[in-house]
């Protein structure tokens, strides 16, 4: 087909550049293009030959390359429109002020959970992702089932403009952002249940819900609610009373897996100072003090110079020091500045 071409001069090389296009198949390659190009007698008439070629070539060379800019356009128009969608969600449904407890929950909660990228295993050996999101299902293709819980955020918080596809192995900013507000939603339901209903729960400030809320993002309803006999826990018992200084003393999760974690009794220092109003009682400072050495011991790092850890153990005041970290020690202040802590 292409032989039987012939131009009759330079001003039918359009043309005829038209027909031999025209002349290949739909599915041909823009490389099968070049090679029927090349072997057609208008290479030998010289101009066009040179400018077909010269133009498949660069066509070829491009073509990745301009696919990628447009992707990369789409990746990033996509993004903005997710970040947008993210914003509004938080300032819809999260709001600020010293009297909203998901506002002063959510930075309590951010800062000691973390943020992960990736898909891992936490101290409990379980698949988690973002902060401190479990999967829901734990076999099986664990990117596929966070897909569908990435679909099951997507439908709770109505956010739209995310997609709920895994691209190499991690979820993004947004997916992660779209699973802590969803979870937040859902532990924050579980905080009301606590409580025994919505009425009683909008009667407890702000700070002392914020606690609870953490709580329940960190350990689960049910470790809260009862103990292994089923009996209801001294925490629930006290929380339901309003005894808040009791109910502090009950809060003494610091282990996960059988092991004392640092960054539990971080976590609890803060939520015992929301729930009583910024105050420590001495039954608390002692919990604290006992974990904390205990931690040391089982890391063994006890009687050894280890740079950042006493070698001995501890006091409370040589303890809150170390409690008081960076994280811990913004919190503090800006709940002090808040809630008008002394």
């Amino acid at each position: 087909m292409v032989d039987k071409i012939k131009p009759t001069g330079i001003n039918n090389y359009a043309e005829t550049g038209k027909a031999l296009v025209a002349s290949t198949k739909p599915e041909s390659s823009a490389t099968s293009i070049f090679s029927k190009i090349s072997k057609s007698k208008l290479v030998k008439g010289g101009l066009l030959g040179a400018g077909l070629l010269g133009g498949a070539a660069v066509m070829i060379f491009f073509a990745p390359k301009i696919s990628r800019y447009f992707d990369k356009k789409k990746a990033e128009k996509e993004e903005t429109a997710a970040k947008t969608e993210i914003e509004k969600f938080v300032k819809t449904h999260i709001g600020e002020g010293k009297d909203n407890c998901k506002y002063l929950a959510q930075s309590l909660i951010r800062a000691h959970e973390e943020y992960r990228s990736d898909i891992y295993k936490d101290a409990t050996g379980k698949y988690t992702t973002g902060y401190g999101h479990l999967i829901t299902k734990q076999t099986g293709d664990i990117e596929a089932n966070l897909e569908k819980d990435l679909e099951t955020a997507k439908q709770h918080t109505k956010i739209q403009n995310i997609s709920t596809k895994i691209e190499k192995g991690k979820p993004n900013t947004n997916q992660i952002l779209m699973l802590f507000y969803s979870d937040m939603s859902a532990h924050e339901k579980n905080a009301i249940s606590l409580a025994g209903g919505k009425e009683k729960w909008d009667k407890i400030p702000a700070a002392k819900q914020a606690a609870i809320l953490s709580l329940c993002f960190n350990v689960g309803k049910g470790k809260i609610e009862k103990k292994k006999d089923g009996t209801p826990t001294n925490f629930i018992t006290n929380f339901k009373n309003g005894d808040w200084e009791k109910a502090q003393d009950e809060l003494d999760f610091y282990s996960a897996g059988g092991t004392t974690l640092s960054g539990l009794i971080k976590r609890r220092y803060v939520e015992k100072l929301l729930i009583n109003d910024g105050k420590l009682t001495e039954t608390s400072k002692k919990q604290l003090t006992t974990a904390y050495n205990k931690y040391i011991e089982q890391m063994g790092l006890l009687n050894k110079a280890v740079k950042g850890f006493p070698a001995k153990k501890s006091s409370f005041e040589e303890v809150e020091k170390i409690l008081l970290d960076d994280k811990n020690s913004t919190l503090k202040q800006n709940y002090s500045t808040l809630l008008g802590w002394e």
